[in-house]
């Protein structure tokens, strides 16, 4: 996932100076800042929310236990919110605010696989998974 992001970063920024090859606006570019910012933020958050059960690979840890706390009371999915969050944010804050559409076209399809194909293997792995998705949404709360 991370070499598709990086993939999906640099494409995007020399997609979007190819075809807006123009000053930006600063309010553009404070504004990617800002959603970098967010993104940075609520990726930390929920690593830190997961603690020890976090892992790089789809798998569990020996005595994995379903985290609902932190951040996780909320959305199930923070990290890819935050790594999506990022994505758009360095590319909207280096390139254009069209750039930044690009990017989040290229990288949510991606993102919503993970999302999918993790959250069917935590619910053969946990009972009471199911119910913690009807409890909360997967990255944006009250809506999805």
């Amino acid at each position: 996932m991370k070499k598709i992001l990086i993939s999906a970063v640099v494409v995007a920024i020399g997609l979007g100076k190819a075809l807006y090859d123009f000053k930006m606006n600063p309010v553009i570019n404070y504004a990617g800042v800002f959603i970098v910012l967010a993104g940075v933020l609520i990726w930390i958050t929920g690593r830190v929310s997961l603690g020890r059960f976090f892992t790089i690979n789809l798998g569990l840890v020996s005595s994995h236990k379903l985290v609902k706390r932190g951040i996780y009371k909320y959305i199930r999915h923070p990290i890819y919110l935050g790594l999506f969050l990022i994505a758009v944010g360095v590319t909207t804050t280096l390139s254009s605010l069209s750039t930044g559409a690009l990017m989040a076209a290229m990288v949510l399809p991606l993102i919503v696989h993970d999302i999918i194909t993790e959250e069917r293997f935590l619910a053969k792995k946990f009972k009471k998974y199911n119910k913690y998705c009807e409890e909360t949404k997967r990255i944006i709360p009250w809506i999805w």
